[in-house]
């Protein structure tokens, strides 16, 4: 749910108030980072992406309707679109690639998880569904609700919560057979 102070933000923003915006900026800048970060396991381009993301918002400003949720979800929206985007324009250039290019496909964040309770983690993070992975680095890396995330996703928040107890219950199970395992 957008606060009072969103509130007055994004009303401020929507005058053309550069202060507001750049506290906005701020404020998601972090989080749409990470959440970037995690998907594109690029830095650099994940940059790239949030930047786009900050373009577009202020471009389409005017369709932000600041009810309920707030900037901060329908932000994540557009860096979700955003990312779809890249993606596909990826995957369309990934032929011109060399084969004898190495490429490392480890996710940013597995750099810092490298002891084997996190290795088995990120293994466990890996079979869970597109979906599921999606409504997991919304609600822990971009520090969204389930009202938020099925905003985005545009499904319920019940089946949001649902999905995330179904993750999260895969992921302990999974975690508890690499235990068993090692």
């Amino acid at each position: 749910m957008e606060t009072e102070h969103d509130s007055r933000l994004t009303n401020r923003a929507r005058t053309g108030d550069k202060e507001a915006w750049a506290t906005l900026y701020r404020a998601a800048y972090p989080d749409l980072l990470a959440y970037c970060t995690r998907r594109t396991g690029n830095l650099d381009e994940a940059k790239e992406i949030v930047s786009e993301t900050f373009m577009q918002a202020v471009n389409s400003f005017e369709s932000f309707k600041g009810v309920d949720d707030g900037f901060r979800p329908w932000v994540f929206g557009i860096a979700k679109n955003v990312l779809a985007r890249h993606f596909r324009q990826s995957m369309r250039f990934s032929h011109m690639r060399n084969e004898d290019e190495e490429i490392d496909w480890r996710e940013p964040i597995d750099g810092i998880l490298e002891s084997d309770t996190n290795a088995s983690l990120l293994v466990a993070f890996d079979r869970l569904t597109k979906t599921e992975k999606e409504i997991m680095e919304f609600r822990f890396v971009g520090q969204l609700s389930s009202e938020q995330i099925a905003r985005i996703l545009e499904t319920t928040p019940s089946a949001i919560r649902m999905a995330q107890k179904r993750a999260l219950e895969k992921l302990r199970t999974w975690m508890r057979e690499a235990e068993h395992v090692s």
